[in-house]
């Protein structure tokens, strides 16, 4: 594993609103201050398109917990209905 210490050049992801052989510099942020300066700094594209991942994974996650809900109480309404006994619907 590669370490990189502070102080020290880094090349950036080639990205179109990056200069092409600009380099960052890995620093220490210490105070939120210097963290929300570091984040202002960052392509507005890219902070987008990294949102908008994220925004669609939690979204597909909340429907999939959603739909377990749901199903589970379709189970047991449909137990309910086809008269199964109250253990039967208990295992299931």
């Amino acid at each position: 594993m590669t370490r990189v210490r502070v102080g020290h050049r880094i090349p950036t992801l080639q990205h179109r609103n990056f200069r092409p052989n600009r380099s960052l510099r890995v620093r220490r942020c210490t105070t939120i201050g210097a963290t929300l300066a570091r984040l202002q700094s960052t392509p507005p594209v890219l902070v987008r398109q990294t949102l908008s991942s994220v925004a669609a994974l939690l979204s597909s996650f909340g429907l999939l917990l959603l739909a377990n809900g749901l199903f589970g109480t379709l189970i047991g309404l449909r137990t309910q209905i086809e008269s199964f006994s109250t253990a039967v619907a208990g295992l299931i």
